[in-house]
């Protein structure tokens, strides 16, 4: 039978939120970021090239 041990479900647990969070810090934001810059330069350009062809 499947016993559920509460100390190993916290440290899991808490490991899980620790790597969310670092993650979160070092992975995502600066990723999401990138993304939100290229757009804006891609928007930025395709603006500047349609005054240009008018």
């Amino acid at each position: 039978m499947l016993d559920i041990i509460p100390a190993l479900l916290l440290v899991t647990g808490t490991v899980f939120l620790v790597l969310l969070i670092l993650l979160n810090k070092t992975l995502y934001r600066p990723l999401l970021e990138f993304i939100d810059n290229r757009n804006n330069s891609i928007n930025r350009d395709l603006e500047n090239a349609g005054k240009k062809c008018q």
